[in-house]
């Protein structure tokens, strides 16, 4: 975690690897054992790229309001609709992308009625745009113009209107190693800023004899310290 929280290469490289991973767990859990094999090696070799395509700009945290629709013709589902903070899809070439295949009006319970998809990130359906952040600008996060994607329906994981359900598989780690990353930098901004508070001399003795410093520093530890552990 030192690593990774040291430098901010290492951390967008840890990051961009740890969306590919974690964006695959659905996959891992509930697809066939012909979707594993044809899509967790290259994922896992480093040879695919791929995206997390959840969230909304109309629905938020709360993806049961997704608009983005997917529509059986055949075999195949075309997708239209729009995703944001949809991070690595300019490089990508697979999604992991949450649609509604039964609109939200006609479920009984508003977590159905939506489906996974291990999808093509195809330039010809769908457009990327990067949105500019004020930090962790190694990793581009963007916004997704989806528009008439025609995805296999061997693609579709876990079951049509299982969507959410198969979701909580890649969501779930994936917000355990965020903590554990929130963590690890937390551990290191508070080593640096102790370093300094001891080096750095004003009026013959170190700022951190003064509570001003110690005490915010203190406190700060007593706060990370617990989940530390």
């Amino acid at each position: 975690m030192k690593e990774v929280a040291g430098s901010g290469g290492a951390m967008a490289a840890a990051s961009a690897i740890h969306l590919s991973i974690f964006g695959v767990s659905p996959i891992v859990f509930h697809g066939t054992e012909e979707q594993k094999q044809r899509f967790l090696p290259p994922v896992v070799r480093g040879e695919v790229h791929a995206a997390f395509a959840v969230t909304e700009p109309d629905a938020g945290n709360d993806i049961t309001h997704i608009k983005t629709a997917a529509r059986r013709e055949g075999d195949y589902y075309i997708i239209n609709g729009r995703k944001v903070f949809t991070t690595k899809a300019r490089e990508a070439k697979k999604m992991l992308i949450l649609t509604r295949t039964t609109p939200f009006e006609n479920v009984k319970k508003k977590t159905d009625g939506m489906s996974l998809f291990f999808a093509d990130l195809d330039p010809a359906a769908v457009e990327v745009r990067e949105l500019h952040k004020l930090g962790r600008a190694a990793v581009d996060t963007n916004m997704l113009f989806i528009d008439n994607l025609k995805v296999p329906a061997s693609d579709l994981i876990g079951g049509e209107g299982r969507g959410f359900h198969s979701l909580l598989d890649g969501l779930n780690p994936e917000r355990i190693l965020i903590a554990a990353e929130a963590i690890g930098i937390g551990t290191i901004a508070i080593k640096k800023a102790v370093r300094y508070a001891k080096e750095r001399i004003v009026f013959s003795r170190p700022i951190g004899q003064n509570q001003a410093i110690a005490h915010p520093l203190a406190d700060a530890y007593s706060k990370l310290e617990p989940r530390n552990l």
